[in-house]
């Protein structure tokens, strides 16, 4: 099968819908990670898909390349990708993939890949997969495996707000940019008790005025006004995925990546001292420092939420912090790490 190889990239996958990407395209590499799945013994995965405009389609493609190999598969529906990564947990499964562009333009689209749980695709996985589409060296089943529809948004919310230390009632604004995010967080933050200021939070296939990188000056700008406005006590802005995020509180001021990162790693370490707290390479001083006073053990690695998830098959680490690259002094950090502990006896 003839495919851009530059869409294979270290940790995922992401090409142009339409152009790098179709649905018969979608299909072999469907095919290709199902192979990729059997010959590691697994049998099962999950899938899930963001709001893009192509999402569904590619989701459903890609399912039917997954089960002509023999995989049974749980379609989760729309999701954010730190729903996806609690329901391998909550469906035991360690295979599965997730059909996203992350942060990128809304013309992109592409899938993240899960073989373990809180593991996903990295160099040579990649290649692989690579390889047997081109090749097109694919298992084919005798009978084809099962797709069941699950919707875990109920059992989702429930555990999290379980986990939660409630305080005070909160005003919070949740600005996605018109993205999956808007489907989801109002309503765990409404289960939890807090009021729920909405903004573009119905579903735009061209994301609202065509961006949804929280990480972007204008986006900030607008979650500081929409909190201010509200008089708010905090404002949330999400990427099309969900693992990006903005942080807004009450006076408009923006939360830092490595203050919110250090904020973080101080509370986990509150119920579980001494434990490794993982940053990446991003992370200013004042991560490790934090971590340290506060009874932790700091542990740098490569950038790259791929590469933190497999070193911390190995590391243990309570909490994984991994900003992303700071665009005109903004925020944004995955939302995986910030709602779902890397532990899978956590679900």
């Amino acid at each position: 099968m003839k495919v851009n190889p530059q869409i294979f990239r270290a940790y995922d996958l992401r090409g142009v819908a339409d152009v790098d990407l179709n649905l018969e395209i979608v299909e072999h590499i469907g095919r290709a990670f199902g192979t990729y799945l059997k010959r590691h013994g697994h049998s099962t995965a999950v899938i899930g898909y963001d709001s893009r405009q192509s999402s569904e389609s590619y989701s459903q493609a890609l399912t039917k390349g997954l089960t002509s190999t023999g995989i049974d598969v749980t379609d989760i529906g729309l999701a954010m990708v730190g729903m996806f990564y609690w329901s391998q947990y909550h469906l035991k499964s360690k295979g599965g993939a997730f059909v996203t562009a992350s942060h990128n333009p809304p013309q992109f689209n592409g899938f993240k890949f899960a073989n373990d749980y809180s593991e996903t695709l990295v160099t040579e996985g990649m290649k692989e997969l690579l390889r047997m589409v081109e090749e097109e060296d694919y298992e084919v089943a005798q009978q084809p495996g099962k797709v069941v529809k699950k919707d875990i948004r109920e059992a989702y919310y429930d555990d999290l707000i379980g986990r939660m230390k409630l305080g005070k009632k909160m005003k919070i604004v949740v600005d996605p940019s018109g993205t999956t995010a808007g489907q989801i967080m109002p309503a765990l933050f409404r289960k939890a008790g807090m009021e729920v200021i909405e903004k573009n939070c119905e579903l735009i296939p061209g994301f609202y005025k065509g961006a949804a990188d929280p990480t972007e000056a204008l986006i900030a700008e607008r979650l500081r006004d929409e909190v201010l406005e509200a008089k708010a006590d905090i404002g949330f802005s999400y990427d099309c995925d969900g693992d990006r995020i903005g942080i807004v509180d009450e006076k408009g001021t923006i939360i830092w990546n490595d203050v919110l990162v250090a904020l973080f790693a101080m509370d986990v370490l509150k119920d579980r001292p001494g434990d490794t707290i993982m940053f990446n390479t991003l992370c200013s001083k004042v991560v490790p420092q934090t971590i340290l006073k506060a009874g932790g053990k700091p542990f740098m690695w490569r950038t790259g939420h791929s590469f933190l998830k497999k070193k911390n098959q190995e590391v243990k680490a309570a909490f994984e912090g991994f900003p992303q690259p700071r665009r005109r002094r903004l925020f944004g950090s995955p939302a995986a790490s910030i709602f779902i502990p890397h532990k899978p006896d956590a679900v």
